[in-house]
């Protein structure tokens, strides 16, 4: 069933996506179709990226984990989701749940501001959701 207003990826992004994390990550990659997003997932989930949409509104990675850190795998999905934003005007990209320094760190680097409503300071962090407001595609 297609509901009114739905974004979602087309095969060729679900495709490019899950090359980009089996070749940073050096394993297969499965790819799990949900209600709203996907699940992208090695066998023993030791790597997974879970994308969710909220129609038009907003796309948000609520889940990252990877096997190799700091490697710029994030930044290259990164760019993917952003374009994608563009492309579908989807004018929020957020990062859920950010937890650690790094992605912390990751997110303030890539234009990402904490949600005030959704985040807090802790051991001098601030942790929560980071979101980016992006700007359509003006061609």
């Amino acid at each position: 069933m297609e509901w009114p207003n739905q974004i979602c990826f087309s095969n060729k992004e679900i495709a490019d996506i899950q090359a980009t994390l089996q070749r940073r990550e050096g394993v297969p990659m499965q790819v799990e179709k949900e209600l709203s997003g996907f699940w992208f997932h090695s066998d023993n989930w030791e790597s997974e990226l879970r994308v969710t949409f909220l129609s038009t509104f907003r796309l948000t990675v609520s889940r990252v984990c990877f096997i190799y850190r700091r490697r710029g795998t994030m930044t290259e999905i990164g760019a993917h989701l952003e374009a994608f934003c563009r492309t579908h005007q989807i004018p929020e990209l957020v990062i859920q749940c950010v937890e650690t320094p790094e992605m912390v760190n990751w997110c303030i680097k890539n234009g990402f501001s904490p949600i005030p409503s959704a985040s807090m300071v802790f051991d001098g962090i601030i942790m929560g959701d980071y979101r980016k407001i992006i700007e359509g595609d003006k061609t």
